[in-house]
């Protein structure tokens, strides 16, 4: 494989970084509250302790992928991209329950399986350039190249996000 294609390849995960980042930030507060008709509280704890839980999980998950890095990092990239893509649609997809602590304790949960999965994939992603460009100065090309990758995620993730709920029937169907 090219050195070219291996830098695409590895850069065109940052779509689905970005996006991931985006579409909870944009969209979470408002499906728990809007949709789901949890009181704003519950709902601001139910994605604060999740994206505060990150500051142990990302660290724990970057001392896993270091002692492993030796056998490649690729395990975690595909565990971390499966299971965060499939945390995220389950977030969605949660039920309104007759409790609203419950609901959001339900939320709560998921995004904090979503939040785990997305490390196991994003951080030894993003400790991936060194592998792949020994120079200092090719590691910045190739980190500019995936900032642009994440802005297109960025704006798929905010764009089309909304998009689809409304294509799907808005609300609680969507």
């Amino acid at each position: 494989m090219s050195i070219r294609r291996k830098r695409l390849q590895w850069a065109l995960g940052s779509v689905g970084t970005g996006t991931f980042s985006t579409v909870p930030s944009l969209l979470l507060l408002y499906f728990l509250t809007a949709t789901l008709a949890v009181p704003m509280a519950y709902a601001v704890v139910a994605v604060f302790v999740p994206k505060a839980a990150s500051l142990l999980i990302d660290p724990w998950i970057g001392r896993l992928s270091d002692r492993h890095a030796a056998r490649g990092r690729r395990p975690f990239l595909l565990v971390g991209a499966v299971t965060a893509g499939l945390t995220l649609a389950a977030l969605f997809g949660v039920p309104s329950a007759a409790d609203p602590r419950l609901t959001a304790s339900l939320v709560g949960a998921i995004y904090l399986a979503s939040v785990l999965a997305f490390a196991i994939f994003a951080v030894p992603y993003i400790a991936m350039p060194p592998n792949i460009e020994p120079e200092p100065e090719a590691q910045l090309r190739l980190i500019g190249l995936r900032m642009v990758f994440v802005t297109i995620g960025i704006i798929v993730g905010g764009a089309l996000g909304p998009v689809l709920v409304d294509a799907a029937g808005g609300g609680t169907a969507g």
